[in-house]
């Protein structure tokens, strides 16, 4: 049984767990030399950028990744493709496609504040990175990476990611395990 998404992404404490650290595979490179060093705001997102959000979330039950495109297609659609795998069987992964509409891309970018102002000063058993890109035209132009290992988004969003965001996490994460299962 899966735990549902939003105690496996967000922070999970329980008892006789150890703190971990996710391995999230290796991203493009950002350049050196970022002119841009403000937080990424997904709304602002321009027809020719691909916003590239990668979770790597790590705890007592749960060890995935998960990749997210948002790419604009127009003023009121968000085209978005999700892809989840798992470090321990990294051959298989599971992709979905959706549409956000702005307001799931401003509650996207709403829950990212709360991963920005995070103190992380106490432990929890998951840990969870977020890196967030800015791609245009091919190339990784700013990059963001936000973590949490103290729980606090969890608490501060009362256990509840924007339901956009969560329905298409759990849809990769579903086909994820689907295949596993399948693969066993």
């Amino acid at each position: 049984m899966r735990l549902p998404i939003r105690l496996a992404l967000a922070s999970l404490v329980t008892l006789g767990c150890t703190p971990n650290s996710p391995t999230a595979p290796d991203s493009a490179s950002t350049p050196p030399s970022q002119a841009e060093r403000r937080p990424i705001i997904l709304a602002r997102a321009e027809p020719s950028d691909l916003m590239v959000i990668q979770v790597a979330s790590q705890g007592c039950f749960h060890d995935y990744v998960v990749d997210v495109n948002i790419r604009r297609s127009s003023d009121e659609v968000f085209e978005v493709t999700a892809r989840a795998s798992t470090r321990y069987r990294p051959g298989i992964g599971a992709t979905t496609i959706v549409q956000f509409s702005p307001q799931d891309i401003a509650a996207l970018d709403h829950y990212l504040q709360l991963y920005r102002t995070v103190s992380s000063s106490d432990v929890c058993t998951t840990h969870t990175q977020v890196r967030v890109s800015r791609v245009h035209d091919g190339v990784v132009q700013y990059s963001e990476s936000l973590e949490d290992t103290s729980c606090e988004v969890y608490n501060r969003a009362r256990g509840q990611l924007p339901v956009a965001f969560n329905n298409v996490l759990e849809a990769a994460l579903d086909q994820l395990y689907a295949d596993l299962r399948g693969t066993a």
